[in-house]
């Protein structure tokens, strides 16, 4: 159960809406909006948000570039006064030095906690996210919440976002040399 205290925030006036949804299963979704960080002053802090991606994939180079382009969408996230909470950005340097294991099952009781505390789950469809087991259980569990789900088309959330390395990286499964 939610904490009463958090309100679900409506839509701050400094974001215009853009529809970005490619999801292949949004019943019951909204679409994400588009984030204008031009530094002006904005409201506050809104709603916690859970922002979900792709992470696992057997190339660890592929799992760095993932995790890379989760925290550039988080940082735009945060210039613009939403709270994100990324279990990639927060889980990956950890399973990293600490040698965990990066698969759902390993994962799912912390990451599911941190959906109950949030108050919308966000999704960036990095390629890779419709197989992405993690990402669709997340959506699944939000969605028994009644946890609002956005879906986020990346080059609307990462500044100089590359569609065609990303599917390059995706179709090959590994990260051309110079990306990192």
């Amino acid at each position: 159960m939610k904490s009463p205290e958090f309100k679900a925030a409506a839509t701050p006036e400094h974001w215009s809406p853009k529809l970005t949804d490619t999801s292949p299963n949004t019943e019951g979704s909204v679409s994400a909006p588009n984030l204008t960080t031009d530094g002006s002053q904005h409201s506050g802090w809104g709603s916690l948000v859970y922002l979900a991606s792709p992470h696992g994939h057997p190339n660890p180079d592929v799992r760095e570039w993932r995790f890379r382009q989760v925290c550039l969408a988080a940082a735009e996230l945060i210039k613009a006064d939403v709270m994100p909470f990324s279990p990639i950005a927060h889980s990956h340097p950890i399973a990293n030095l600490a040698n965990l294991h990066v698969s759902w099952e390993f994962w799912k009781t912390f990451d599911t906690a941190m959906i109950l505390r949030c108050q919308e789950l966000w999704v960036l469809q990095l390629p890779g996210i419709r197989e992405s087991v993690g990402c669709l259980a997340e959506v699944e569990f939000a969605r028994t919440l009644g946890t609002p789900v956005v879906w986020c088309a990346p080059e609307d959330l990462i500044p100089d976002y590359d569609p065609a390395l990303a599917e390059l990286i995706y179709q090959s499964g590994a990260v051309p040399k110079g990306v990192l």
